[in-house]
């Protein structure tokens, strides 16, 4: 769907009806996105699996809001890359709310359009920058657009040369000398066998991450 689609501007305008809530300074829930990361197993017990096709909106647990469900949870704590960094920032974003003493909710998103920003969240609607897209065009976040200036709590949507991607939460470039020439990140993944902290390089063929396809975005907005 294009930005500047007759559809997606009824869904921003959509999105914006019926009040507001608290939106975190720039960088400001990057800590509640580590520690809530930090607090899931990472021994297998809460594994990757990825039915593709299916409706499932690939969580560990059920997620309400504004008395909502908008995601049933795996019995099993299963998850996927763009249902588990989804349900990262939800908790995060309840945390910080509980902290700030404000009741639960995401910026100008209500009970309808938490959906909308979902599937943009996983680019179910088409477009592959994915939580780039919604956090900025939702205007929930801010674009991170110089590699030196990412912060750990960052998330990231990445594409490899073979044409799979990843959706995941930024810990630290993997560097020669000075040269970034990978990422550790934490996500779910069949490599470290469910939620797990792993890195990728990045290059210029196959399975190697494409450094021109790699979005960046911090939740918040500058004041």
């Amino acid at each position: 769907m294009s930005l500047t689609s007759p559809i997606f501007s009824a869904l921003v305008l959509a999105t914006f009806a019926g009040g507001s809530g608290p939106i975190p300074k720039e960088g400001e829930l990057n800590p509640h996105v580590l520690r809530v990361f930090d607090s899931y197993p990472k021994d297998g017990s809460h594994g990757y699996w990825w039915p593709k096709g299916s409706a499932w909106e690939g969580t560990t647990r059920d997620l309400v809001y504004l008395g909502k469900k908008i995601a049933s949870g795996d019995s099993e704590k299963r998850s996927y890359c763009s249902g588990i960094t989804f349900e990262v920032f939800f908790r995060a974003y309840e945390e910080w709310c509980a902290e700030k003493k404000e009741p639960f909710r995401i910026g100008r998103l209500n009970a309808a359009t938490i959906g909308d920003f979902r599937r943009a969240w996983y680019g179910s609607d088409g477009d592959r920058r994915c939580i780039y897209h919604a956090l900025v065009d939702f205007e929930l976040g801010t674009a991170v657009e110089k590699r030196e200036e990412a912060k750990p709590g960052d998330f990231v949507q990445f594409w490899r040369h073979n044409g799979s991607g990843h959706s995941v939460i930024f810990l630290e470039w993997k560097r020669k000398g000075r040269e970034i020439v990978g990422l550790r990140y934490g996500s779910t993944q069949g490599a470290t066998n469910g939620i797990g902290v792993h890195t990728e390089n990045f290059g210029d063929r196959g399975r190697a991450i494409d450094p021109a396809q790699v979005y960046l975005v911090r939740v918040g907005r500058k004041y």
